[in-house]
Protein backbone atom coordinates (compact mmCIF):
# COMPACT_ATOMS: atom_id res chain seq x y z
CA UNK A 1 0.00 0.00 0.00
CA UNK A 2 1.22 3.75 -0.93
CA UNK A 3 0.46 6.64 0.68
CA UNK A 4 0.88 10.03 -0.08
CA UNK A 5 3.84 11.78 0.55
CA UNK A 6 3.82 14.05 3.80
CA UNK A 7 4.71 18.00 3.64
CA UNK A 8 7.45 17.65 6.12
CA UNK A 9 6.89 21.21 7.32
CA UNK A 10 3.18 20.42 8.33
CA UNK A 11 2.95 16.80 9.08
CA UNK A 12 -0.02 16.83 6.55
CA UNK A 13 0.08 14.30 3.56
CA UNK A 14 0.80 16.22 0.28
CA UNK A 15 -2.46 17.86 -1.04
CA UNK A 16 -2.78 16.86 -4.84
CA UNK A 17 -3.83 20.33 -5.52
CA UNK A 18 -1.55 21.66 -3.26
CA UNK A 19 -3.42 25.10 -1.82
CA UNK A 20 -4.27 26.16 -5.73
CA UNK A 21 -7.99 26.61 -4.62
CA UNK A 22 -8.79 27.40 -8.27
CA UNK A 23 -8.40 23.77 -9.09
CA UNK A 24 -11.72 23.43 -7.83
CA UNK A 25 -13.42 25.48 -9.89
CA UNK A 26 -15.07 22.20 -11.17
CA UNK A 27 -16.26 20.83 -7.85
CA UNK A 28 -13.18 18.20 -8.37
CA UNK A 29 -9.95 18.69 -6.23
CA UNK A 30 -7.48 17.91 -3.29
CA UNK A 31 -6.38 20.91 -1.78
CA UNK A 32 -4.54 21.42 1.79
CA UNK A 33 -6.66 24.57 3.69
CA UNK A 34 -4.86 26.45 6.58
CA UNK A 35 -7.74 27.69 8.86
CA UNK A 36 -11.57 29.19 7.46
CA UNK A 37 -11.32 29.29 3.67
CA UNK A 38 -13.63 30.17 0.73
CA UNK A 39 -13.40 27.74 -1.85
CA UNK A 40 -14.68 29.02 -4.97
CA UNK A 41 -16.55 27.02 -7.22
CA UNK A 42 -18.60 28.51 -10.09
CA UNK A 43 -18.33 24.97 -12.53
CA UNK A 44 -20.47 23.53 -10.37
CA UNK A 45 -23.95 24.78 -10.26
CA UNK A 46 -25.88 22.85 -7.80
CA UNK A 47 -24.97 24.97 -5.19
CA UNK A 48 -25.63 28.26 -4.53
CA UNK A 49 -22.41 29.81 -3.64
CA UNK A 50 -19.35 29.03 -2.74
CA UNK A 51 -17.96 26.26 0.19
CA UNK A 52 -16.87 27.52 3.20
CA UNK A 53 -14.57 25.81 5.77
CA UNK A 54 -14.93 26.94 8.83
CA UNK A 55 -14.11 24.84 12.03
CA UNK A 56 -10.58 23.04 11.19
CA UNK A 57 -9.83 21.53 14.96
CA UNK A 58 -8.16 17.62 15.44
CA UNK A 59 -11.61 15.99 15.56
CA UNK A 60 -13.62 17.67 13.09
CA UNK A 61 -14.24 19.94 10.20
CA UNK A 62 -17.29 22.14 9.14
CA UNK A 63 -18.44 23.17 5.49
CA UNK A 64 -20.97 25.12 4.42
CA UNK A 65 -23.01 26.25 1.44
CA UNK A 66 -26.26 27.50 0.27
CA UNK A 67 -29.05 25.75 -1.59
CA UNK A 68 -31.97 28.53 -2.97
CA UNK A 69 -30.75 30.90 -0.77
CA UNK A 70 -30.74 28.51 2.46
CA UNK A 71 -27.88 27.28 3.96
CA UNK A 72 -26.34 23.70 4.31
CA UNK A 73 -23.78 22.33 6.33
CA UNK A 74 -21.78 19.47 7.72
CA UNK A 75 -19.12 18.07 10.35
CA UNK A 76 -17.18 15.39 10.09
CA UNK A 77 -14.12 13.94 11.29
CA UNK A 78 -11.12 12.33 9.56
CA UNK A 79 -11.83 9.91 7.03
CA UNK A 80 -15.26 11.70 6.89
CA UNK A 81 -17.79 13.14 4.14
CA UNK A 82 -19.56 15.54 4.22
CA UNK A 83 -22.42 15.91 1.02
CA UNK A 84 -23.17 19.29 0.02
CA UNK A 85 -26.04 18.75 -2.82
CA UNK A 86 -24.24 16.27 -4.39
CA UNK A 87 -20.54 17.90 -3.75
CA UNK A 88 -18.75 15.31 -0.90
CA UNK A 89 -15.91 17.07 0.95
CA UNK A 90 -14.14 14.40 2.19
CA UNK A 91 -11.29 15.44 5.06
CA UNK A 92 -8.29 13.48 3.99
CA UNK A 93 -6.19 14.75 6.83
CA UNK A 94 -6.42 17.29 9.80
CA UNK A 95 -3.00 18.50 11.66
CA UNK A 96 -3.83 21.73 13.91
CA UNK A 97 -5.51 24.18 12.21
CA UNK A 98 -5.01 23.11 8.66
CA UNK A 99 -6.90 19.93 6.73
CA UNK A 100 -6.15 18.38 3.57
CA UNK A 101 -9.83 18.10 1.85
CA UNK A 102 -11.13 16.15 -1.27
CA UNK A 103 -13.62 17.54 -3.33
CA UNK A 104 -15.69 15.45 -5.66
CA UNK A 105 -18.81 15.37 -7.80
Amino acid sequence: MTTAPKDTKSGLPTAADGTNLDACANGNCEIRVDGPTTIPIPGYSRLGGPVKIGQIAPGSVTATSSLFGFPIAGTTGVGGTISLNGLSVKVVAVQGSSAVLRLST
